[in-house]
């Protein structure tokens, strides 16, 4: 029997349509395990396969599709035009890159993710230790299915969010804690890159404190991230380091494979990080670091979760509520997946669930209140 269709959060959803894919790929390496996935898989559908960008966009104008698949091997050049056009012939299609791993396909991926791409999912090798067939099997799936919620709207400008279905948590936002913040948190997972890029660079240089960002990622690609963030927003970056000091106005991303955890010792603020088991699948998570950080600034913490999949940061989330601190999220409208920020605002944790666009401003009129 096949895995039944996940919503965006992960819940089952009703039976209904495939997600239509489009595949763009003349590589073998990567065109096969991306087929043999989609074949085990009944609730997806291989509806079209492009040997390269302009047969994509051409095929994309003809047809209807929820995902496009593209292989990023082929350069980072071509990669970012045939991104750049798919988008622009179809804004609302989700775009998933694969490619094996290697330096220049993490540097491409990242520019990819920072530029709208929603996920990149390293494609498996012989000798490689990122991906086997059956990992990026269940990883490239889980993906499809979280991006297949497709929109009716096909110019792509953001829809209201759906009325709340009867089994659904309705949505109640809490007054502000009380406590005035020292550190800005910030998670995401699945179409993360840009959604943070976007808050940082609105945000801009000389911000009045520490920003901490957890974004699932595997090593080496958060490295690559925080240096594209730092070149793009102009904020002082870097990977975090176990046990460096918190600098106001700098910005810290976990890095891979590693829980970034905040401790105090007398008035100072430390990194941790730790090898710790994954929490909610992930390490990096954002659960560890909004523990942590509520407890080592005293509940004096705002934390933002962005968009993303399945739930991690809801409970860390709430330990920010109790010790004192404030809780935004973003919104389902301009959500890739409404998953980790649908979480936090359907357990009630929230201050405001606000649309991307209005995140970062909100966030500096929060730090200047008195």
């Amino acid at each position: 029997m096949g895995i039944p269709p996940k919503s965006a959060d992960g819940n089952a959803t009703s039976p209904g349509k495939p997600v239509r894919v489009l595949l763009c790929a003349d590589i073998d390496l990567v065109s096969l395990p991306v087929r043999a996935a989609i074949d085990r898989a009944p609730d997806i559908q291989l509806a079209a396969a492009a040997a390269d960008g302009v047969m994509a966009v051409s095929t994309l104008r003809r047809q209807e599709f929820d995902v496009a698949v593209i292989d990023i091997g082929v350069g980072e050049r071509e990669t970012l035009t045939t991104l750049t056009r798919i988008q622009k012939a179809d804004p609302g299609v989700r775009v998933v890159m694969v490619a094996t791993v290697s330096f220049a396909n993490i540097r491409t991926s990242m520019k990819g993710l920072m530029a709208g791409a929603a996920a990149f999912v390293p494609t498996p090798t012989a000798h490689s230790a990122w991906s086997s067939e059956a990992i990026f099997r269940d990883e490239f799936l889980r993906v499809v299915r979280a991006l297949g919620q497709r929109r009716d709207d096909r110019s792509g400008k953001p829809l209201p969010a759906p009325a709340p279905r009867l089994d659904e948590t309705p949505i109640t936002t809490r007054p502000a804690g009380p406590k005035r913040p020292k550190a800005l948190l910030i998670g995401s997972s699945t179409g993360g890159p840009q959604a943070v890029s976007d808050v940082l660079t609105e945000i801009g240089p000389g911000f009045p404190a520490p920003i901490l960002v957890t974004q699932h990622m595997p090593p080496v690609f958060t490295g690559v991230f925080a240096a594209n963030l730092a070149r793009k927003t102009g904020i002082a970056a870097q990977e975090a380091v176990d046990g460096s000091d918190l600098l106001a106005g700098h910005f810290y991303v976990a890095p891979g494979n590693k829980h970034m955890r905040l401790r105090r010792f007398g008035a100072r603020v430390t990194v941790q990080l730790t090898d710790e088991p994954p929490v909610n699948y992930c390490r990096p998570a954002v659960d560890p670091m909004f523990e942590s950080a509520a407890e080592a600034f005293d509940g004096q913490v705002l934390a933002v979760i962005l968009t993303g999949m399945g739930q991690d940061g809801m409970v860390g989330a709430g330990k920010v509520v109790d010790a004192g601190g404030t809780v935004f999220a973003q919104d389902q409208a301009t959500s890739v997946v409404w998953g980790m920020p649908g979480a936090a605002a359907k357990a009630g944790v929230c201050h405001a669930v606000l649309p991307l666009s209005a995140i970062a401003r909100k966030i500096k009129e929060f730090w200047k209140k008195p």
